[in-house]
């Protein structure tokens, strides 16, 4: 192919490509990538209307979401590593009957000189966002719509083990496991959270490879029956088929919602015991979700919600004081003191909370009234012993730094003043 010929990019010839430098190797951008280009927009009488090299630094996108103009999305989809090509855009592919005023009038076609410099084609699809399951995505889904907490999912996959080094381009080969047409639930515990966290960010017909560290895999333990090994790094190549989402609570009835709430709840409370938190956490708020609205339901139904939103509010609290979150321990604590004012547990674990960050004021009022509506209560009366405890420390450490740069300064002044007082 020579470098000036005029390639068509899409079948219309809405959008055309001409080669001025040709890229290496043989990979192109990904849907969801984040390119990085440098441009320069004209007009086809050579008006310049706008430009990233004046800017003096390149231009950043996700390519293929809308970010750009379509032209761009699927033009530099064509594009190698370090190619430089005019992409011309019919106005359809560009900014079209209403243009981009005042620089680019209607209906116009334009033409880009753009350098493709790199990629990052894997997205952080993580829990936490702390780039532990990294996705590349192989072909495009269909629609908007990604998996929720519930959903029910038809997927095929392939489990392997990556090599000791790897990059977003290994791909692993000692395989594991493979399924086709394996059916899970979101938030079930049935594959292991990184895969998980894979599949909630696909749309239907997307197949996708995901690398995941051990924390988000098999961790520690491995997998045995699988021979996984601990502490392993795994790949999969994944394909949702298919997902079916549960009755929404806006379309149940007030019993049907209390009843799907106390099975949340019960779940959860399974897995707080396995000190499986984060998703414990899920699980209740997920309960919170059905019963959040009470229109449907009459006023025993509502009395019924009001007491299970309390248990389920302070029970997200008691897992959020394991994982030290004292802010979400106090917000779901007064959310269930604003339906029970005097419900000593959320009292006694928002008093932890303030205590943890040392609002002693707040905290004591807490705990003391915790401690008159259940004398009985250890913790209560164990907390408060700490906070005085805690207080005293601070008194004391107060003390002493006051007394230590009194002495210091004390000192300072005595070493320096003294000689002027003899010299005089």
């Amino acid at each position: 192919m020579a470098e000036s010929e005029i390639i068509n990019i899409t079948e219309d010839g809405g959008i055309t490509k001409k080669i001025l430098r040709k890229g290496t190797g043989e990979r192109r951008p990904p849907t969801g990538s984040q390119v990085n280009v440098h441009y320069v927009g004209r007009l086809l009488d050579g008006t310049v209307f706008d430009s990233s090299r004046d800017r003096g630094e390149e231009f950043s996108f996700k390519l293929g979401v809308g970010q750009v103009i379509k032209g761009w999305d699927e033009g530099i989809k064509s594009m190698l590593k370090g190619e430089l090509a005019i992409l011309t855009c019919k106005s359809e592919y560009a900014y079209g009957a209403s243009g981009s005023p005042p620089k680019i009038p209607p209906n116009a076609t334009l033409a880009f000189e753009v350098e493709l410099f790199s990629w990052a084609s894997q997205q952080d699809v993580s829990e936490h966002k702390d780039k532990g399951v990294m996705k590349s995505i192989l072909q495009e889904g269909q629609g908007y719509d990604t998996p929720k907490e519930e959903t029910r999912c038809t997927v095929n996959l392939v489990g392997k083990i990556l090599p000791a080094q790897y990059d977003e381009e290994t791909v692993a080969e000692t395989q594991f496991e493979s399924y086709n047409g394996l059916e899970i639930t979101i938030g079930e515990d049935q594959v292991c959270v990184g895969l998980e966290n894979c599949i909630s960010s696909m749309k239907k017909g997307e197949k996708a490879r995901v690398n995941i560290v051990p924390r988000y895999a098999f961790g520690e333990a491995g997998k045995p029956s699988s021979n996984v090994p601990p502490n392993a790094h795994i790949q999969y190549e994944v394909e949702l088929v298919d997902m079916k989402k549960i009755k929404e609570s806006y379309d149940m009835s007030g019993s049907e919602k209390l009843e799907a709430a106390e099975l949340r709840k019960a779940a959860a409370n399974e897995l707080f015991k396995q000190n499986k938190i984060d998703r414990a956490i899920k699980k209740y708020k997920r309960g919170l979700v059905f019963i959040e609205a009470e229109y449907t339901m009459n006023d025993e139904e509502k009395v019924k919600s009001k007491a299970l939103k309390v248990v389920l509010h302070t029970n997200i609290a008691a897992c959020s004081l394991k994982n030290k979150d004292w802010n979400d321990v106090k917000t779901h604590c007064t959310k269930a003191l604003d339906i029970e004012p005097e419900n000593v547990k959320a009292l006694l674990r928002r008093g932890k909370a303030y205590l943890e960050q040392d609002d002693w004021e707040k905290s004591r009022i807490d705990l003391e009234r915790a401690f008159q509506l259940d004398p009985n209560n250890q913790d209560a009366k164990a907390e408060l012993a700490r906070l005085k405890k805690r207080k005293q420390w601070y008194q004391r450490r107060g003390l002493f730094f006051f007394f230590f740069f009194f002495f210091f300064f004390f000192f300072i002044f005595y070493i320096l003043y003294t000689p002027l007082c003899r010299v005089s």
